[in-house]
């Protein structure tokens, strides 16, 4: 057993559940990571040169190649402390590693923040301009992660949800 400090321990172990869930075509998860965007090319860490050539003056320029090399040093120290870590590439593991960033949620489970994905949930579409359309929480009644409409959402809109608010001032009081 081998103890290495990391950043953000929580996205380092969802990302390697994710990883190992990957390769297991019998995992629960595989049909959700399945529906994962192929290309994520979207997210800076995955511009081209020419691409980021356009940020050239702004600070997202340095900022970009900042964080490649703090994810990669953050999977260095893992293989180097695991080895058999090594089975997954670095760019699987960028990859992962940006989509769990941008999926994840926080709720409240018996008074401690809990980091959960969430299949489904994950896949609506974020407004600033939506703002209390819905609310999620985790309900211990239901034990699951729950989404709830503030509001009337018509057949064949889309849902959305908006991460700029601090969700518990949303829900309704019960």
């Amino acid at each position: 057993k081998s103890k290495i400090s990391l950043d953000w321990e929580y996205l380092v172990f969802i990302t390697t559940f994710l990883l190992v869930q990957e390769l297991d075509p019998s995992s629960w998860w595989k049909p959700y990571i399945d529906v994962y965007p192929k290309l994520v090319t979207s997210f800076p860490v995955f511009f081209t040169k020419d691409e980021k050539e356009l940020l050239k003056g702004s600070p997202m320029y340095e900022q970009i190649d900042n964080e490649i090399g703090q994810i990669r040093e953050e999977y260095e120290k893992i293989v180097k402390a695991v080895p058999e870590y090594a089975k997954f590439p670095f760019e699987a593991y960028l990859r992962h590693k940006v989509l769990v960033t941008s999926r994840i949620f926080f709720a409240t489970v018996d008074d401690k923040t809990e980091h959960m994905m969430v299949p489904l949930a994950d896949m609506f579409n974020h407004h600033y301009e939506k703002v209390g359309q819905t609310y999620w929480k985790y309900a211990k009644s239901e034990e699951a992660f729950t989404v709830r409409a503030q509001q009337d959402i018509p057949i064949g809109e889309p849902v959305h949800y908006s991460l700029t608010v601090d969700m518990r001032k949303l829900r309704p009081k019960a």
